[in-house]
């Protein structure tokens, strides 16, 4: 084989392989389960762990979400604080979709 059919066989090949993945769903491959968590959720573990949510949707948003002038690292990290302590039984783990 000369060198320029296998640059042509290589093109072919990944001609190929990307029209096969273009219509193949797309995964995330990391993704934070307690980063994930939205209000309704939120709402539906609280009652699986036993914890009174007595906040409006609002301040539950701000509890789970970072604001658009997040200022600093620690400040989005500590947006994952209140749904880990949701996410400590099986059950709660089970209704996390990603």
């Amino acid at each position: 084989m000369t060198p320029k059919e296998f640059f042509d066989k290589v093109v072919e090949m990944r001609r190929c392989q990307k029209e096969y993945f273009k219509n193949k769903r797309q995964i995330d491959l990391h993704v934070h389960l307690d980063g994930s968590v939205s209000i309704p959720m939120a709402k539906r573990l609280a009652l699986i762990n036993g914890i009174e949510l007595n906040e409006s949707e609002e301040d539950l948003k701000e509890r789970l979400q970072v604001s658009k002038d997040c200022r600093d690292l620690n400040e989005y990290l500590e947006k994952f604080e209140f749904p880990l302590t949701l996410l400590q039984k099986a059950e709660a783990l089970s209704l996390i979709h990603i």
